[in-house]
């Protein structure tokens, strides 16, 4: 197939890129950094440029059969410091693509949307698709929006979408210093010997995922058989901060110099996603999370 991949060059769509060459796909990545994760660049069309940019788009979409959008200019923690911004790039960029995609006759778009940020503070014990959404903060806002107006050009222009909401993603390749990541923050404060600066008290509860997990499930949205839907991509378990301070210490051998600090009020408390929806279509969870994170240190240590 010939797929593009928005944002293709960061953590999340590197790797998946590789995965897509593997398999024999042809692909074009637009992304504003040009930068790619390996060396395999030789295999990939590599497009600088911004995803909402319609002229760019009307050049590289033609004749494509598949899209993957994973592009987003903004964190949570960013995302409310300037929510007019996060709209006008994310929200009307992505408006932008899906009328573009259209127009170029795609067939599917795959969708990251966020497995947090989106359902907000007053979470259950354990998370489904199905669950209230209630997002606090500008990122989580925007990518359920996303998602909503996904359902609606499927409905007007029978569009077909995979939307995956994708728990605390870590492994190979997510940039320690970007501002998500507490995995790689906490094995690069080690490697380098740095403070880890920790938010609040470290009783948050997250449910991490490994990126071979993810582009797993990436991929077999891919297949014209997979039901389009909303999915979890999930552990489906949850561990608190100290608890993940404490495997690390365990794979790496050292503790991390952990400084805490105050609370953010825009982080939820817990956030445990189940995956049963996921699994049910056959895909397997391969890397729990002491085997993902001595993955990540051996990475990183190379």
């Amino acid at each position: 197939m010939r797929i593009v991949v928005t944002g293709g060059g960061g953590f999340i769509g590197s790797n998946l890129v590789d995965k897509l060459i593997d398999e024999g796909h042809s692909v074009t990545v637009i992304d504003k950094n040009p930068a790619y994760g390996n060396s395999r660049t030789d295999k990939i069309h590599m497009i600088q440029g911004d995803f909402g940019d319609v002229n760019l788009l009307k050049s590289c979409l033609e004749g494509v059969d598949l899209l993957f959008h994973l592009a987003c200019t903004t964190i949570p923690k960013t995302s409310n410091e300037n929510p007019v911004l996060d709209v006008s790039s994310n929200l009307i960029g992505t408006i932008r693509l899906l009328e573009s995609s259209v127009h170029a006759g795609i067939k599917r778009i795959i969708f990251n949307s966020t497995g947090g940020a989106i359902y907000g503070a007053a979470c259950p014990d354990t998370v489904y698709e199905n669950s209230m959404t209630n997002p606090i903060c500008s990122y989580g806002i925007n990518k359920l929006a996303v998602e909503k107006y996904l359902g609606l050009f499927q409905h007007t222009n029978n569009l077909d979408y995979v939307v995956f909401r994708i728990s605390n993603a870590y492994g190979p390749r997510q940039n320690p210093q970007s501002g998500v990541g507490l995995i790689a923050a906490a094995l690069d404060s080690v490697i380098n010997r740095r403070p880890l600066y920790v938010w609040g008290d470290g009783s948050i509860i997250r449910d991490y995922i490994y990126i071979d997990d993810i582009t797993q499930a990436l991929i077999m949205a891919t297949r014209s058989d997979f039901p389009t839907g909303i999915y979890h991509a999930s552990n489906g378990v949850g561990l608190s901060v100290n608890q993940i301070i404490e495997i690390i210490e365990k794979v790496a051998g050292t503790r991390p110099d952990v400084r805490y600090t105050y609370g953010r009020n825009f982080d939820i408390p817990k956030v445990v996603l189940d995956n049963t929806k996921l699994r049910s279509l056959g895909w397997i969870l391969k890397f729990p999370i002491e085997k993902g994170i001595y993955e990540t240190w051996r990475w990183m240590i190379r």
